[in-house]
């Protein structure tokens, strides 16, 4: 004897289907690039990386933002 159906859940999600739990992975790269800019690092990945090229990235980015406060005088 089969047991009754107590729920009828697709498994399809829809449009959220394609999205992955970690849009964009390499933002922490791209942050610990701004923290860089701040902290006076130079960037720890090898130069070819992908993470090297975010890392970049974020502390090009954060002079960018630098440069503009003191160009406004904020």
């Amino acid at each position: 004897m089969s047991r009754p159906m107590t729920s009828a859940r697709s498994h399809s999600r829809g449009a959220s289907a394609g999205l992955r739990k970690y849009p964009f992975p390499l933002r922490y790269t791209v942050d610990q690039g701004r923290r860089g800019f701040y902290r006076n690092h130079s960037c720890p990945y090898p130069e070819e990386s992908d993470k090297a090229r975010e890392w970049i990235r974020g502390f090009n980015l954060a002079y960018y933002d630098n440069q503009l406060k003191l160009t406004q005088g904020v």
